[in-house]
């Protein structure tokens, strides 16, 4: 069954028929309410990689988790650390359609966890707030450039 299922997505999807695509969509909104009732939590996950197609740099709550989670080494800010930093210096964690939160959470953690030593080293940075500071424009740079050489979810193969 589900070989035949991928025969036929993929027959919808090469066809570019808009026609079909639509015959597809109708199924997967009806395949998402039956979803909705019967496994919320799933439903959730669904939505939200859904909704990256809004963004040029998205990530789920999940998807931030397990990334951080397999840095070596780990990020300098936890999670909530991290929040509650950027609310204190009122620094926004959204810029649709740049970035989500979860995205400029995974790159801040991303270039701390690889060019932390770096940072200290060479740009005398000898504070954790200092180090957010410029962590959070160098993942600006990333998250916003123009010429979209950066993609987060590219970049972590989710």
């Amino acid at each position: 069954m589900k070989d035949k299922f991928l025969v036929i997505y993929n027959y919808i999807i090469n066809s570019e028929d808009e026609e079909k695509m639509h015959v597809l969509g109708k199924l997967a909104k009806e395949m998402m309410m039956r979803t909705i009732e019967s496994n919320p939590s799933l439903a959730k996950e669904y939505i939200e990689r859904l909704e990256s197609v809004k963004w040029c740099n998205y990530l789920t709550d999940k998807e931030a988790e397990t990334i951080t989670a397999k840095m070596q080494p780990s990020p300098l800010w936890s999670r909530s650390t991290w929040n509650e930093a950027m609310d204190k210096l009122g620094w926004p964690t959204c810029n649709e359609p740049h970035y989500n939160d979860n995205a400029l959470y995974v790159t801040m953690s991303m270039i701390t966890s690889d060019s932390g030593d770096t940072l200290t080293k060479y740009a005398g940075i000898n504070t954790k707030e200092k180090m957010l500071e410029v962590v959070y424009h160098l993942a600006l740079d990333k998250l916003k450039d123009k010429d979209k050489v950066f993609n987060v979810r590219e970049y972590f193969k989710v």
